[in-house]
Protein backbone atom coordinates (compact mmCIF):
# COMPACT_ATOMS: atom_id res chain seq x y z
CA UNK A 1 0.00 0.00 0.00
CA UNK A 2 1.70 3.34 -0.89
CA UNK A 3 1.89 6.18 1.65
CA UNK A 4 -1.17 8.28 0.36
CA UNK A 5 -3.30 5.66 1.10
CA UNK A 6 -1.77 4.96 4.45
CA UNK A 7 -1.44 7.97 5.41
CA UNK A 8 -5.78 8.65 4.76
CA UNK A 9 -6.75 5.11 6.49
CA UNK A 10 -4.77 6.54 9.59
CA UNK A 11 -6.60 10.01 9.18
CA UNK A 12 -9.94 8.22 9.27
CA UNK A 13 -9.56 5.85 11.63
CA UNK A 14 -8.20 7.77 14.23
CA UNK A 15 -7.69 11.67 12.95
CA UNK A 16 -7.00 12.78 16.53
CA UNK A 17 -4.15 10.77 17.27
CA UNK A 18 -2.57 11.73 13.82
CA UNK A 19 -3.73 15.15 13.48
CA UNK A 20 0.15 16.05 13.67
CA UNK A 21 0.68 13.93 10.90
CA UNK A 22 -1.85 16.06 9.09
CA UNK A 23 -0.34 19.10 9.80
CA UNK A 24 2.58 18.59 7.65
CA UNK A 25 0.61 18.07 4.44
CA UNK A 26 -1.48 19.70 1.90
CA UNK A 27 -3.86 18.10 -0.88
CA UNK A 28 -0.98 19.07 -3.55
CA UNK A 29 1.49 16.05 -1.40
CA UNK A 30 -1.60 13.97 -3.42
CA UNK A 31 -0.83 12.20 -6.59
CA UNK A 32 -3.55 10.42 -7.18
CA UNK A 33 -6.85 12.42 -7.65
CA UNK A 34 -8.89 10.49 -5.63
CA UNK A 35 -6.95 10.39 -2.72
CA UNK A 36 -6.19 14.38 -3.05
CA UNK A 37 -10.56 14.66 -3.23
CA UNK A 38 -10.43 12.29 0.22
CA UNK A 39 -8.12 14.18 2.03
CA UNK A 40 -10.00 17.62 0.73
CA UNK A 41 -13.12 16.11 2.80
CA UNK A 42 -10.93 15.40 5.28
CA UNK A 43 -9.99 19.13 5.65
CA UNK A 44 -13.37 20.35 5.55
CA UNK A 45 -14.69 18.28 8.28
CA UNK A 46 -11.72 19.39 10.41
CA UNK A 47 -12.18 23.45 9.65
CA UNK A 48 -15.83 22.68 10.44
CA UNK A 49 -14.80 20.90 13.72
CA UNK A 50 -17.07 18.09 12.69
CA UNK A 51 -15.83 14.77 13.94
CA UNK A 52 -13.71 12.30 11.35
CA UNK A 53 -14.48 9.07 10.44
CA UNK A 54 -16.02 6.62 8.02
CA UNK A 55 -19.07 7.57 7.53
CA UNK A 56 -18.69 11.35 8.14
CA UNK A 57 -15.94 11.67 5.17
CA UNK A 58 -18.27 9.17 3.02
CA UNK A 59 -20.81 11.60 3.72
CA UNK A 60 -18.93 15.01 2.62
CA UNK A 61 -17.68 13.06 -0.58
CA UNK A 62 -21.03 12.40 -0.90
CA UNK A 63 -22.72 15.37 -0.43
CA UNK A 64 -20.14 17.59 -3.14
CA UNK A 65 -20.94 14.93 -5.53
CA UNK A 66 -17.57 13.07 -5.30
CA UNK A 67 -18.18 9.80 -3.58
CA UNK A 68 -18.72 8.04 -6.76
CA UNK A 69 -15.84 9.38 -8.33
CA UNK A 70 -12.89 8.38 -5.74
CA UNK A 71 -14.88 4.84 -6.10
CA UNK A 72 -17.50 5.01 -3.52
CA UNK A 73 -17.55 3.71 -0.21
CA UNK A 74 -15.93 0.06 -1.48
CA UNK A 75 -12.96 2.41 -1.56
CA UNK A 76 -12.68 3.87 1.52
CA UNK A 77 -13.32 0.37 3.40
CA UNK A 78 -9.68 -0.50 1.94
CA UNK A 79 -8.05 2.27 2.95
CA UNK A 80 -9.19 1.73 6.75
CA UNK A 81 -8.77 -2.53 6.74
CA UNK A 82 -5.12 -2.44 4.86
CA UNK A 83 -3.58 0.83 6.77
CA UNK A 84 -0.44 -0.86 8.14
CA UNK A 85 0.13 0.69 11.41
CA UNK A 86 -1.38 4.05 12.93
CA UNK A 87 1.88 4.72 14.70
CA UNK A 88 3.99 5.86 11.07
CA UNK A 89 1.73 7.82 10.34
CA UNK A 90 4.34 10.69 10.85
CA UNK A 91 6.69 8.82 8.50
CA UNK A 92 3.72 8.20 5.65
CA UNK A 93 3.30 12.36 6.00
CA UNK A 94 7.08 12.53 5.67
CA UNK A 95 7.54 10.63 3.01
CA UNK A 96 4.80 12.58 0.76
CA UNK A 97 5.87 15.71 1.57
CA UNK A 98 9.77 14.83 0.35
CA UNK A 99 8.48 13.13 -2.91
CA UNK A 100 6.68 16.56 -3.28
CA UNK A 101 9.70 19.03 -2.54
CA UNK A 102 12.01 16.96 -4.89
CA UNK A 103 9.58 17.05 -7.47
CA UNK A 104 9.82 21.01 -6.89
CA UNK A 105 13.70 20.60 -6.59
CA UNK A 106 13.20 19.31 -10.20
CA UNK A 107 11.00 21.66 -11.71
CA UNK A 108 12.85 24.68 -10.50
CA UNK A 109 16.00 23.07 -11.69
CA UNK A 110 14.65 22.93 -15.75
CA UNK A 111 13.69 26.99 -14.39
CA UNK A 112 17.47 27.31 -13.15
CA UNK A 113 18.38 25.89 -16.46
CA UNK A 114 16.35 27.84 -18.70
CA UNK A 115 17.23 31.23 -16.80
CA UNK A 116 20.85 30.65 -17.16
CA UNK A 117 20.60 30.02 -20.77
CA UNK A 118 18.07 33.34 -21.16
CA UNK A 119 21.35 35.11 -18.96
CA UNK A 120 17.71 36.50 -16.60
CA UNK A 121 20.37 37.07 -13.58
CA UNK A 122 16.78 37.99 -11.01
CA UNK A 123 15.38 34.73 -12.29
CA UNK A 124 18.42 32.85 -11.73
CA UNK A 125 18.38 34.38 -7.97
CA UNK A 126 14.79 33.06 -7.35
CA UNK A 127 15.23 29.70 -8.99
CA UNK A 128 18.49 29.92 -7.03
CA UNK A 129 16.80 30.13 -3.75
CA UNK A 130 13.90 28.33 -4.35
CA UNK A 131 16.35 25.55 -4.58
CA UNK A 132 17.80 26.16 -1.40
CA UNK A 133 14.72 26.86 0.66
CA UNK A 134 13.30 23.04 -0.92
CA UNK A 135 16.59 21.50 -0.26
CA UNK A 136 16.43 22.59 3.30
CA UNK A 137 12.96 21.18 3.59
CA UNK A 138 10.98 24.15 3.69
CA UNK A 139 10.44 24.74 7.37
CA UNK A 140 10.82 28.00 8.98
CA UNK A 141 13.48 28.82 6.01
CA UNK A 142 14.11 32.24 7.37
CA UNK A 143 13.25 32.25 11.45
CA UNK A 144 15.96 28.82 11.53
CA UNK A 145 18.66 31.00 10.89
CA UNK A 146 18.15 33.72 13.84
CA UNK A 147 20.36 33.98 16.75
CA UNK A 148 19.09 33.78 20.49
CA UNK A 149 20.79 36.10 23.14
CA UNK A 150 22.67 33.00 24.96
CA UNK A 151 23.59 32.19 21.35
CA UNK A 152 25.13 35.49 20.64
CA UNK A 153 27.12 35.87 23.47
CA UNK A 154 28.83 32.08 24.15
CA UNK A 155 29.85 32.71 20.18
CA UNK A 156 33.89 32.91 19.66
CA UNK A 157 33.15 35.45 16.92
CA UNK A 158 36.24 36.26 14.84
CA UNK A 159 37.61 39.93 14.00
CA UNK A 160 37.04 40.49 10.34
CA UNK A 161 40.26 39.44 8.32
CA UNK A 162 42.31 41.72 5.77
CA UNK A 163 43.97 40.70 2.36
CA UNK A 164 46.04 44.19 3.16
CA UNK A 165 45.39 45.82 6.86
CA UNK A 166 43.19 48.86 6.80
CA UNK A 167 43.13 48.44 2.99
CA UNK A 168 40.91 45.73 1.68
CA UNK A 169 38.77 43.43 4.12
CA UNK A 170 38.80 39.58 3.05
CA UNK A 171 35.17 38.42 1.55
CA UNK A 172 34.05 41.93 1.53
CA UNK A 173 33.47 44.25 -0.79
CA UNK A 174 35.60 47.44 -0.62
CA UNK A 175 35.88 50.26 -2.97
CA UNK A 176 38.53 53.26 -3.89
CA UNK A 177 36.86 56.08 -5.12
CA UNK A 178 38.84 59.34 -5.92
CA UNK A 179 38.59 62.05 -8.31
CA UNK A 180 41.29 61.88 -11.45
CA UNK A 181 44.78 62.03 -10.52
CA UNK A 182 44.48 60.95 -7.04
CA UNK A 183 46.00 57.42 -7.44
CA UNK A 184 43.50 54.66 -7.11
CA UNK A 185 44.71 52.91 -9.70
CA UNK A 186 47.86 52.98 -8.13
CA UNK A 187 47.13 52.50 -5.38
CA UNK A 188 44.61 49.10 -6.20
CA UNK A 189 47.49 47.92 -8.46
CA UNK A 190 49.80 47.99 -5.19
CA UNK A 191 47.31 46.25 -3.11
CA UNK A 192 46.75 43.64 -5.76
CA UNK A 193 50.85 43.03 -6.42
CA UNK A 194 51.46 42.78 -2.57
CA UNK A 195 48.42 40.51 -2.50
CA UNK A 196 49.14 38.29 -4.93
CA UNK A 197 52.98 38.04 -3.53
CA UNK A 198 52.63 38.05 0.15
CA UNK A 199 54.49 41.61 0.43
CA UNK A 200 53.37 44.46 2.75
CA UNK A 201 52.36 48.01 1.52
CA UNK A 202 55.04 50.48 3.54
CA UNK A 203 52.55 52.23 6.08
CA UNK A 204 49.88 49.93 6.18
CA UNK A 205 50.24 45.94 6.64
CA UNK A 206 52.56 43.31 7.87
CA UNK A 207 52.81 40.41 5.26
CA UNK A 208 50.29 38.05 4.77
CA UNK A 209 49.87 34.83 3.06
CA UNK A 210 49.68 35.45 -0.82
CA UNK A 211 46.53 35.06 -2.72
CA UNK A 212 45.12 34.06 -6.18
CA UNK A 213 44.79 37.63 -8.01
CA UNK A 214 42.93 38.62 -10.76
CA UNK A 215 43.42 42.51 -12.02
CA UNK A 216 40.71 43.98 -14.29
CA UNK A 217 42.71 47.20 -15.75
CA UNK A 218 40.50 48.64 -18.62
CA UNK A 219 41.92 51.90 -18.76
CA UNK A 220 45.36 52.78 -20.16
CA UNK A 221 46.11 50.31 -22.64
CA UNK A 222 50.00 49.12 -22.67
CA UNK A 223 50.48 52.72 -20.43
CA UNK A 224 48.43 50.51 -17.58
CA UNK A 225 51.18 47.68 -18.05
CA UNK A 226 53.99 49.98 -17.81
CA UNK A 227 52.17 50.97 -14.64
CA UNK A 228 51.53 47.54 -13.25
CA UNK A 229 54.98 46.75 -14.34
CA UNK A 230 56.81 49.70 -12.75
CA UNK A 231 54.64 48.64 -9.18
CA UNK A 232 56.07 45.02 -9.89
CA UNK A 233 59.81 45.84 -10.11
CA UNK A 234 59.16 48.20 -6.99
CA UNK A 235 57.90 45.73 -4.56
CA UNK A 236 60.93 43.08 -6.65
CA UNK A 237 57.67 40.55 -7.70
CA UNK A 238 58.48 38.23 -10.22
CA UNK A 239 56.63 35.14 -9.41
CA UNK A 240 53.14 35.80 -8.06
CA UNK A 241 49.97 34.08 -9.19
CA UNK A 242 48.50 37.53 -10.68
CA UNK A 243 46.86 37.98 -14.09
CA UNK A 244 46.29 41.44 -15.63
CA UNK A 245 43.23 41.40 -17.37
CA UNK A 246 42.41 44.49 -20.19
CA UNK A 247 39.96 43.05 -22.32
CA UNK A 248 36.51 44.15 -20.72
CA UNK A 249 34.54 41.84 -19.22
CA UNK A 250 31.32 43.06 -19.77
CA UNK A 251 29.88 43.34 -16.92
CA UNK A 252 26.33 45.50 -17.98
CA UNK A 253 25.20 42.12 -19.82
CA UNK A 254 23.47 39.69 -17.37
CA UNK A 255 25.03 36.88 -19.69
CA UNK A 256 28.23 38.05 -19.40
CA UNK A 257 27.88 38.44 -15.86
CA UNK A 258 27.26 35.00 -15.06
CA UNK A 259 29.62 33.38 -17.19
CA UNK A 260 32.71 35.77 -15.16
CA UNK A 261 31.29 34.88 -12.03
CA UNK A 262 31.41 31.31 -12.98
CA UNK A 263 34.89 31.99 -14.38
CA UNK A 264 36.02 33.18 -11.22
CA UNK A 265 34.79 30.15 -9.26
CA UNK A 266 36.11 27.55 -11.32
CA UNK A 267 39.57 29.19 -11.14
CA UNK A 268 39.77 29.77 -7.55
CA UNK A 269 40.51 33.24 -7.67
CA UNK A 270 40.62 34.70 -3.97
CA UNK A 271 41.06 38.46 -4.40
CA UNK A 272 39.29 40.41 -8.01
CA UNK A 273 40.11 44.01 -8.87
CA UNK A 274 37.82 46.08 -11.33
CA UNK A 275 39.52 49.10 -12.36
CA UNK A 276 37.22 50.66 -13.24
CA UNK A 277 33.89 50.04 -11.90
CA UNK A 278 32.30 52.39 -14.28
CA UNK A 279 33.84 50.62 -17.52
CA UNK A 280 32.88 47.46 -16.34
CA UNK A 281 29.48 47.84 -15.72
CA UNK A 282 28.51 51.05 -17.38
CA UNK A 283 25.49 52.44 -15.23
CA UNK A 284 24.87 55.86 -15.52
CA UNK A 285 23.86 57.60 -12.18
CA UNK A 286 20.13 57.85 -12.45
CA UNK A 287 19.55 54.17 -13.40
CA UNK A 288 19.47 53.24 -9.54
CA UNK A 289 17.60 49.40 -9.84
CA UNK A 290 20.82 48.91 -12.11
CA UNK A 291 23.51 49.99 -8.82
CA UNK A 292 20.87 47.49 -7.01
CA UNK A 293 21.45 44.38 -8.97
CA UNK A 294 25.33 45.51 -9.62
CA UNK A 295 25.58 45.67 -6.02
CA UNK A 296 23.51 42.36 -5.25
CA UNK A 297 26.03 40.59 -7.86
CA UNK A 298 29.47 41.94 -6.49
CA UNK A 299 28.15 40.93 -2.66
CA UNK A 300 27.10 37.41 -4.22
CA UNK A 301 30.77 37.12 -5.42
CA UNK A 302 32.14 38.19 -2.20
CA UNK A 303 31.14 35.51 -0.70
CA UNK A 304 34.22 33.16 -2.82
CA UNK A 305 36.33 35.82 -3.53
CA UNK A 306 37.28 39.55 -2.33
CA UNK A 307 36.14 42.29 -4.43
CA UNK A 308 37.91 45.57 -4.83
CA UNK A 309 36.73 48.29 -6.86
CA UNK A 310 38.30 51.61 -8.19
CA UNK A 311 34.96 54.14 -8.87
CA UNK A 312 35.27 58.26 -8.75
CA UNK A 313 33.61 60.66 -6.39
CA UNK A 314 30.79 63.15 -7.41
CA UNK A 315 31.81 66.50 -8.44
CA UNK A 316 30.84 68.22 -5.21
CA UNK A 317 32.83 66.15 -1.97
CA UNK A 318 31.09 66.70 1.21
CA UNK A 319 27.35 66.65 -0.66
CA UNK A 320 25.91 65.53 2.32
CA UNK A 321 25.93 68.66 4.09
CA UNK A 322 28.48 68.21 6.77
CA UNK A 323 31.44 69.34 4.76
CA UNK A 324 33.63 65.94 5.30
CA UNK A 325 34.35 63.40 3.41
CA UNK A 326 32.04 60.58 3.49
CA UNK A 327 30.26 57.89 1.50
CA UNK A 328 27.85 60.25 0.03
CA UNK A 329 31.18 61.55 -1.97
CA UNK A 330 31.08 57.57 -3.71
CA UNK A 331 29.01 58.13 -7.17
CA UNK A 332 26.61 55.73 -7.69
CA UNK A 333 23.50 57.92 -6.56
CA UNK A 334 23.87 56.00 -2.80
CA UNK A 335 23.20 52.45 -4.07
CA UNK A 336 26.95 51.30 -4.44
CA UNK A 337 28.16 53.48 -1.27
CA UNK A 338 25.56 51.83 0.22
CA UNK A 339 26.29 48.34 -0.57
CA UNK A 340 30.26 48.36 0.17
CA UNK A 341 31.52 47.21 3.40
CA UNK A 342 34.90 49.02 3.41
CA UNK A 343 35.89 51.71 1.39
CA UNK A 344 38.45 54.32 1.03
CA UNK A 345 38.16 57.81 -0.38
CA UNK A 346 40.91 59.20 -1.73
CA UNK A 347 41.21 63.70 -1.69
CA UNK A 348 43.58 65.50 -3.13
CA UNK A 349 44.69 68.25 -0.29
CA UNK A 350 47.61 70.97 -0.71
CA UNK A 351 50.12 69.18 -2.05
CA UNK A 352 49.63 65.41 -1.07
CA UNK A 353 46.46 63.07 -1.73
CA UNK A 354 44.91 62.15 1.77
CA UNK A 355 43.83 58.46 2.05
CA UNK A 356 40.13 58.30 4.02
CA UNK A 357 38.10 55.60 5.90
CA UNK A 358 34.26 57.14 5.93
CA UNK A 359 33.15 53.53 6.22
CA UNK A 360 33.97 50.39 8.14
CA UNK A 361 33.24 49.09 11.30
CA UNK A 362 34.17 51.80 13.97
CA UNK A 363 36.69 49.12 15.56
CA UNK A 364 38.84 49.32 11.65
CA UNK A 365 38.22 52.79 11.27
CA UNK A 366 41.79 54.12 11.28
CA UNK A 367 42.35 58.17 10.73
CA UNK A 368 43.43 59.88 7.75
CA UNK A 369 46.88 59.12 5.91
CA UNK A 370 48.84 60.72 3.33
CA UNK A 371 49.98 58.87 0.49
CA UNK A 372 52.96 59.10 -1.48
CA UNK A 373 53.43 57.56 -4.81
CA UNK A 374 57.37 56.70 -4.49
CA UNK A 375 59.46 56.36 -8.42
CA UNK A 376 62.71 55.69 -8.73
CA UNK A 377 64.09 54.90 -12.13
CA UNK A 378 61.62 52.18 -13.47
CA UNK A 379 60.39 51.17 -10.25
CA UNK A 380 56.88 52.45 -8.53
CA UNK A 381 55.90 51.45 -4.72
CA UNK A 382 53.06 53.55 -2.23
CA UNK A 383 53.98 54.67 0.83
CA UNK A 384 51.64 55.49 3.79
CA UNK A 385 51.73 57.37 6.86
CA UNK A 386 49.62 59.70 8.85
CA UNK A 387 48.24 62.23 7.46
CA UNK A 388 48.81 64.62 10.59
CA UNK A 389 52.95 63.63 10.55
CA UNK A 390 52.73 64.58 7.35
CA UNK A 391 51.58 67.53 7.74
CA UNK A 392 53.15 68.59 11.01
CA UNK A 393 56.90 67.36 8.76
CA UNK A 394 55.69 70.36 5.74
CA UNK A 395 54.69 72.52 7.90
CA UNK A 396 58.18 72.27 10.41
CA UNK A 397 60.08 75.48 8.23
CA UNK A 398 56.72 77.70 8.42
CA UNK A 399 56.07 77.06 12.32
CA UNK A 400 59.80 77.89 13.10
CA UNK A 401 58.99 81.89 10.66
CA UNK A 402 56.15 82.28 12.91
CA UNK A 403 58.01 81.38 16.35
CA UNK A 404 60.41 83.69 15.04
CA UNK A 405 58.19 86.58 14.05
CA UNK A 406 56.28 86.26 17.21
CA UNK A 407 59.23 85.78 19.43
CA UNK A 408 60.55 89.28 18.52
CA UNK A 409 56.40 90.75 19.90
CA UNK A 410 55.74 91.36 22.87
CA UNK A 411 52.04 91.88 22.49
CA UNK A 412 49.42 89.26 21.95
CA UNK A 413 49.06 88.95 17.35
CA UNK A 414 45.79 88.69 15.62
CA UNK A 415 45.72 85.97 12.83
CA UNK A 416 45.97 88.81 10.07
CA UNK A 417 48.47 90.37 11.27
CA UNK A 418 50.36 87.06 10.77
CA UNK A 419 48.88 86.71 7.07
CA UNK A 420 49.63 89.56 6.00
CA UNK A 421 53.38 89.62 7.18
CA UNK A 422 53.50 86.35 5.43
CA UNK A 423 51.49 86.86 2.49
CA UNK A 424 49.27 83.77 2.85
CA UNK A 425 45.58 82.85 3.35
CA UNK A 426 43.74 83.45 6.25
CA UNK A 427 42.81 79.83 7.57
CA UNK A 428 46.43 78.19 6.31
CA UNK A 429 47.60 81.09 8.35
CA UNK A 430 45.19 80.25 11.36
CA UNK A 431 45.59 76.63 10.97
CA UNK A 432 49.59 76.53 11.40
CA UNK A 433 49.14 78.85 14.48
CA UNK A 434 46.57 75.99 16.33
CA UNK A 435 48.61 73.08 15.52
CA UNK A 436 52.12 75.67 17.35
CA UNK A 437 49.24 75.53 20.04
CA UNK A 438 48.52 72.31 20.42
CA UNK A 439 52.60 71.63 20.35
CA UNK A 440 52.84 73.62 23.20
CA UNK A 441 55.07 76.79 20.78
CA UNK A 442 52.22 79.15 21.62
CA UNK A 443 49.39 80.24 23.32
CA UNK A 444 45.80 81.67 22.32
CA UNK A 445 43.67 83.99 24.15
CA UNK A 446 39.95 84.02 24.01
CA UNK A 447 39.80 86.84 21.29
CA UNK A 448 41.66 84.30 19.13
CA UNK A 449 45.18 85.94 19.19
CA UNK A 450 48.55 84.05 19.92
CA UNK A 451 51.69 84.67 21.60
CA UNK A 452 54.95 83.09 22.25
Amino acid sequence: MNDEKALLGSLILDFDYCEDSFELVGPSHFHDKKNQTIFRAVQDLNRLDCPIELLSVSDRLMEGGNLSKIGGYGYLMTLTEDCPNLANADLYAARLKKRAQQEEIVRAGIGLNEAILEGNVGSIRERADLIHALEDGGQDRFLKAGYTTEQILAEAIPYPEWIADNLCLKNQVNIIAGSPGTGKSYLALAIAVCAAAGKKIIGADTNKPPVKTIYIGLEGGSQFRRRAQEILRGYEVENADFLLLQENPGLWENSNRIKFFAEIKRKEYQLVVIDTFRKAFRLREDNKEGWIEADDYLTQMAKYATVLLTHHTTKSSGRNGSGAVSVDDISGGGELSAGVDYALILKQENDSVVVYNPKSNPTLTVPPRSMEIVSHGSQTWIELQPAEEKQLAQNQPLREKFLEYLSLRDDWVSVNCVRKHFKMRHENAARILDEMVRLSDLSKDGDGRYKS
